[in-house]
This record gives structure tokens, C-alpha cells and sequence, in this order.
């Protein structure tokens, strides 16, 4: 059972990165630096209305 559960914890981090990738290449994250206090939440807001 404990083979069972690594698998899948190693197979649920490959889906979310390559989540990470495609967000990356289509939102070019990489090239985003933050430098203010609430560049986060601008940053998530932007995502979510570039997404709609």
C-alpha cells in the first residue's frame, strides 16, 4: 500500500508541474518580477481575468 501511495503522490506532482509549465509558456510567468507589497494579489488578479 505504501508503493501505492508514493506513486501517486509522484504522479499528482508531475500534473500540477506540468500545470506550472503550460501556465509558464502561455503566461510567460518566469519573466514577472514582483517588487511591491501587493504585486501578488495584482498578479493573481490579472491571471484570473486574463483566464475569463
Amino acid at each position: 500500500m505504501v508503493l501505492k501511495q508514493v506513486v501517486d503522490a509522484i504522479r499528482e506532482h508531475s500534473r500540477i508541474e506540468s500545470m506550472h509549465y503550460i501556465l509558464d509558456l502561455s503566461m510567460q510567468e518566469d519573466a514577472f518580477q514582483i517588487y511591491c507589497e501587493n504585486a501578488i494579489e495584482n498578479l493573481i488578479d490579472r491571471k484570473t481575468h486574463d483566464l475569463k
